[in-house]
């Protein structure tokens, strides 16, 4: 293999996104705090100095227990392969080949470091440029090698173990040794490199060894299985803000300076990364929920559209986190009263009104949040067509917190008719720091102007509330044709931080859709003529909860 090709978007970059490398290494350089410094300063020597794993700060009880485990000697394998195993690629002892040799590349870029070209750069240290070059960036490359593999073993702790990586390799901005996109090509490189060693039988025999131990070791110290002591002791970084700092260093934020919502194609042996994770599934079904959690194109380093082969595009493109997550759906289901339970799609799924037919199903997870898809199924528009929980691919907020995602049609008696959203998230948010958008196609559109954002106490929460009403063939219609049917793409993104959070702990058990700690989409489906009835259709009619987890 060649890391060249897949590298190589950085010699076309235009002066501007180059300014904006400088300009962000800057900003991150000089506003780091002096604990941020001290911490990435300590990472200079490594892995020179390491003997244990760097990025289970993050996974609350499972980093204690292998913290236990590590004092005992009982995780060797997975020290040595990760923690030990990167820094010699001339020992084919060592996780890292030859191929993936960060120093070939410098040789090839020879992009001088920012400490010695950008003047307002605070370098770690005075000793004066050294002779190797920035992009890149090797010490992220190792920080990634460890994590990527550590993740991919460990996958309920998955978005703790990569935004610890993130951590550790922006440290490298920090002290001004590299730019942000050497440290994206460094993630880039460690995936691909992860990716060919599981598909290479020795080396998968090696992880395989290691996984298991670790795995071992972890639920005898937790005393319990690896799920139920994450129960018991929960990760220190939120899955949510472990989504949001990982998926944040994806891009750093760079303005896409290619196409957006060009087609992902998984890169070469990229499925091996999620074996583990879901070992019952073919490589088809792998590639697809790696494309289905994928960024967004168009970003600096981006290969998609080059033409240089599946060995070499698509490697930045790759949301670990979120693809090691994922849940698949559940094929949707109705009760009808008197009646078995049947697929959706049986034409003895149909409402009555007087005696609401109940839609059971449960839908994947979305982005950061989770969530339950509520249908009030009376008036003139009875039946609920399609549901699914959907991830926000739209460039407009791709890199975005996004509470909740959901594409719904609903069928209506007759053109022109209307139906209520409400959205209803699991905590009280800063309306200031909330988006609502609608999709059309992958155009994302701020829809917040015609939206009521309110706080509300629903079955004892505190909570957010987002309303507004859709229209056949007018606002909020995907297809934009009074066609009897209305096709609702909605997310809601947040973008604020802890402190613009608040309320969200129900005083009582959980009833019905309302709140147990999810968000919530409740489509109140009428007609133009019921629209008045609308309270009195959430007091007595059936209201059907499809569970996103």
């Amino acid at each position: 293999p060649d890391v060249i090709p897949m590298l190589n978007g950085f010699a076309s970059l235009p002066q501007s996104t180059l300014d904006e490398n400088d300009q962000k290494a800057i900003a991150i350089n000089n506003g780091a705090t002096p604990a941020e410094r001290t911490a990435a300063e300590g990472f200079y020597q490594y892995p020179f100095s390491m003997t244990s794993l760097a990025t289970l700060s993050y996974a609350g009880g499972v980093g204690n227990a292998y913290a236990a485990a590590n004092s005992a000697g009982e995780v060797s394998l997975v020290n040595t392969l990760l923690a030990q195993g990167n820094y010699n690629s001339s020992n084919s002892s060592y996780l890292e080949p030859e191929w993936a040799s960060s120093d070939n590349a410098k040789g090839v870029y020879q992009y001088p470091r920012p400490y010695c070209r950008l003047p307002q750069i605070n370098p770690m240290d005075g000793s004066g440029c050294p002779t190797t070059y920035g992009y890149p960036s090797g010490h992220s490359k190792i920080a990634w090698n460890e994590g990527i593999g550590l993740a991919v073993m460990l996958p309920e702790v998955a978005p703790q173990i990569l935004a610890r990586t993130a951590e550790i390799a922006n440290g490298r901005v920090v002290v001004g040794a590299h730019y942000p996109l050497d440290v994206m090509a460094g993630r880039a490189v460690a995936t691909r490199m992860i990716a060919y060693r599981m598909h290479d039988d020795v080396w998968k025999a090696k992880f395989d060894a290691a996984r298991t131990q670790l795995r071992a070791a972890l639920e005898t110290h937790c005393g319990m299985t690896i799920a139920a002591c994450i129960a018991a002791n929960p990760p220190t970084k939120s899955t949510a803000d472990s989504f949001t700092y990982e998926r944040d260093h994806l891009t750093y934020g760079f303005t896409q300076i290619g196409a957006g919502g060009q087609a992902f194609q998984a890169p070469d042996y990229s499925y091996e990364l999620l074996e583990y994770a879901y070992p019952t599934k073919t490589q088809a079904e792998r590639e697809t929920i790696l494309t289905t959690t994928a960024i967004d194109s168009g970003y600096p380093l981006d290969t998609t559209g080059t033409g240089i082969g599946t060995a070499s595009i698509g490697w930045t493109r790759l949301d670990l986190g979120k693809a090691l997550t994922w849940t698949d759906p559940v094929i949707p289901m109705c009760t009808v009263p008197g009646k078995e339970t049947l697929p959706a799609s049986d034409p003895g799924c149909v409402a009555d009104p007087a005696n609401p037919t109940t839609l059971n199903f449960e839908l994947p997870g979305v982005a950061s949040g989770t969530g339950t898809i509520g249908f009030v199924l009376s008036g003139a528009c009875t039946s609920a067509v399609s549901n699914q929980a959907v991830a926000a691919t739209p460039s407009a907020i791709a890199d975005k917190s996004v509470l909740l995602g959901a594409k719904f049609d609903v069928a209506c008696s007759a053109p022109g008719q209307s139906a209520q959203v409400e959205v209803r998230l699991d905590k009280v948010y800063a309306q200031s720091k909330l988006t609502v958008y609608k999709q059309t196609g992958s155009e994302a559109t701020d829809i917040t102007s015609s939206t009521t954002i309110s706080t509300q106490t629903v079955n004892g929460a505190q909570v957010s509330v987002v309303t507004y009403t859709l229209q056949d063939g007018g606002f909020g219609d995907e297809d934009a044709t009074a066609n009897s049917t209305i096709a609702d793409p909605v997310f809601v993104t947040f973008s604020g931080t802890s402190a613009d959070v608040s309320g969200g702990t129900p005083a009582t058990p959980n009833t019905g859709y309302f709140i147990d700690g999810k968000n919530y989409v409740v489509v109140i489906v009428v007609g133009i003529a019921a629209a008045l009835n609308v309270a009195l259709l959430l007091r007595g009619k059936k209201v059907v909860t499809n569970k996103v987890r």
